[in-house]
């Protein structure tokens, strides 16, 4: 079992939730004015696309999208998303490194997803074939949670009477890698539903990723996301030599 798969069909929901519907679609918005102004249009492959948070409003944007998502679950609901909204976005159930499509002039690796990718040998695979799914001079755009988000310990703590959200994120022998571990339950669309996911994260050393993208062809073209400094994370761009 991947990671979100016995909750994807409460994905949206528990986020809206956990932020507030306003913050959380407001987050979505800047992301996608920061991917805008990266890429005025063209094509973008999403990894770790989950239920189509941002895959769905490139797409009505204007742009050509690819979604890349290992949980067969959440690309489940993403296809009934789409489908629902008359949408045509190619999704495939896979891993990163197990993708193979046509170049893109921009992939996105956003909302910690390369910091599910716990091995070295995980990481250059992905970075490579992101690099491999890639036009010349195409972009990389993603982010990597900081110290802060994994020295929180306790993520969020919520406690009302339809709605309750507990994650942790544990410290392991190994000082770099962490258990992530939640507990939710809440009313959905008038039914109870509860869920537990654990699984590893990694906390990467983003000069030892830097080295990897250079290894793998890329060059840094920006570190400066102020707009994303109370989101735990550091975002980067980077481009195809």
């Amino acid at each position: 079992m991947e990671p979100h798969d016995n909750w994807a069909d409460f994905y949206d929901f528990v986020y809206e939730n956990t932020y507030g519907a306003a913050t959380y679609n407001a987050f979505t918005k800047t992301t996608i004015a920061a991917i805008r102004n990266i890429l005025p249009m063209g094509s973008v492959i999403d990894y770790g696309a989950g239920t189509g948070r941002l895959a769905i409003p490139l797409k009505q944007h204007g742009y050509n999208v690819t979604a890349v998502e290992i949980s067969a679950q959440m690309a489940r609901v993403l296809e009934e998303k789409a489908l629902a909204l008359n949408l045509d976005i190619p999704i495939h159930a896979c891993s990163i490194s197990e993708f193979n499509g046509e170049p893109a002039d921009l992939a996105l690796c956003v909302f910690t997803v390369l910091s599910y990718n716990t091995t070295e040998d995980a990481i250059k695979a992905i970075i490579s074939n992101i690099a491999n799914n890639l036009k010349s001079k195409g972009y990389f755009f993603f982010d990597l949670p900081d110290a802060v988000f994994f020295n929180m310990g306790n993520l969020f703590n919520i406690n009302r009477s339809n709605f309750r959200r507990t994650v942790d994120i544990i410290p392991t022998a190994d000082n770099s890698l962490y258990t992530y571990s939640e507990v939710c339950s809440g009313v959905f669309n008038g039914n109870e539903f509860s869920y537990e996911d654990h699984f590893s994260l990694k906390q990467w050393d983003k000069n030892y990723i830097n080295q990897i993208l250079v290894n793998a062809g890329f060059s840094l073209l920006s570190k400066n996301y102020p707009q994303f400094a109370s989101s735990g994370s550091s975002y980067f761009l980077y481009q195809k030599d």
